[in-house]
């Protein structure tokens, strides 16, 4: 009885594992490792120097493109005064324009303001130029604040030599007086165009040189109708609506008048 209880509570017999094979899988297994971590060291070592050789190529591609633009660079104006170039473009000389001030068909006004203009640090070493250029960058912003059209910007003057800085901002806010030319269309206003453009239902008029208006041919007075309108004929009109669309601004008008010659 005691013997059988002996044989029924004893463990199961378990094969041992000779040591010498147990330390051949280990010293594989870590070989395999250490080939993978070198395989992988190798691997990120030839993409870098893939790459800065890449990288080293296209610099010297630069390089190369510099030293051949600069080669001709005397062929060509200043980038900068092409852009300021364009720019005074979008707007009218202002000595073109304040002769047309005192005329009442001109719905012309004449201002001057003081303001304070953020100049970006890269444009502090040219502050006037750069403050113009904002300042016609910024003329819809003029436009809502002053309830008129920038058509031309006068002298500016600097009121301080000194500018000032907000919170964090890099940008330097430097006060300056400047006049300016406001186009001020109102309802009711009269004012002179030029034929731009002949429609079957509507005439296209410039105001200024600028801004577009047009007046429908039905509301032409009884002693036109039998008028043939050309381009660049000189015509009165009278500002029924105004309207702003994609920055662009749209005038709708009545014919007045047509200025002979």
């Amino acid at each position: 009885m005691d013997a059988s209880r002996k044989a029924l509570f004893q463990s199961p017999h378990v094969p041992t594992v000779e040591p010498a094979m147990t330390t051949m899988s280990t010293t594989n297994n870590n070989a395999m490792i250490l080939n993978t971590i070198e395989l992988e060291n190798a691997t990120q070592f030839y993409r870098s120097e893939t790459e800065k050789e890449l990288h080293t190529q296209h610099l010297q591609k630069i390089r190369e493109n510099i030293q051949s633009l600069s080669a001709d660079a005397w062929l060509y104006q200043d980038p900068d005064k092409l852009i300021d170039k364009i720019y005074e473009m979008n707007l009218c000389k202002i000595s073109d324009i304040l002769p047309l001030i005192n005329d009442k068909e001109s719905c012309l006004e004449h201002k001057c303001e003081k303001v304070l203009v953020p100049v970006p640090p890269s444009q502090i070493g040219k502050v006037k130029s750069s403050i113009k250029r904002i300042l016609e960058e910024s003329s819809n912003e003029i436009t809502k604040k002053l309830n008129g059209f920038l058509l031309a910007i006068g002298k500016i003057h600097l009121l301080s030599n000194v500018g000032q800085t907000f919170q964090d901002e890099p940008t330097l806010w430097v006060p300056v007086k400047f006049s300016f030319v406001l186009f001020v269309p109102e309802r009711g206003r009269r004012v002179r165009a030029i034929v731009s453009k002949l429609g079957k239902k509507h005439i296209a008029c410039l105001i200024h040189s600028r801004f577009n208006a047009s007046f429908h041919r039905d509301t032409i007075p009884p002693v036109y109708h039998n008028f043939v309108f050309k381009l660049g004929q000189s015509v009165l009109l009278e500002i029924i609506e105004c309207d702003v669309v994609d920055k662009i601004l749209d005038i709708k008008t009545t014919l007045v008048e047509v200025k002979r010659k």
